[in-house]
C-alpha cells in the first residue's frame, strides 16, 4: 500500500512503501459518526485519537488490513442507512 503522498529525499522522488497492518484509518465526517453509533469510540472529534481508536477496534476484525471496511463504513453513513445496536469490543 503506497501512502496518499510521496515521500521527497534530496532531489529524488520516492514513494514510501507501508504495510497496510501499519495504516490508521483516516477519519473524516462518515468513519466518526458511524464508529459512534457504533460504540467503538465515545470521542466526537475527528482527531488522530479518534482514529487510533477506531483502527484498533477494526484491527480486531482484520489485523493484516484494518481499513479493509473503510470503502463500507463511509458508503453507509453517506447514503443514511440505520446502523445496527452498538456491539462491544472491548
Amino acid at each position: 500500500v503506497l501512502p496518499p503522498f510521496p515521500t521527497r529525499r534530496s532531489s529524488v522522488l520516492k514513494l514510501a512503501v507501508v504495510s497496510p497492518a501499519q495504516v490508521i484509518v483516516p477519519v473524516d465526517v462518515h468513519i466518526p459518526r458511524v464508529a459512534l453509533a457504533l460504540g467503538w469510540t465515545r470521542r466526537r472529534t475527528a482527531d488522530i485519537r479518534t482514529a487510533i481508536e477506531i483502527t484498533r477496534v477494526l484491527r480486531q476484525a482484520c489485523p493484516t488490513d484494518p481499513l479493509k471496511y473503510d470503502f463500507a463504513l463511509v458508503s453507509a453513513s453517506q447514503r443514511g442507512e440505520t446502523l445496527p445496536q452498538p456491539i462491544d469490543v472491548t
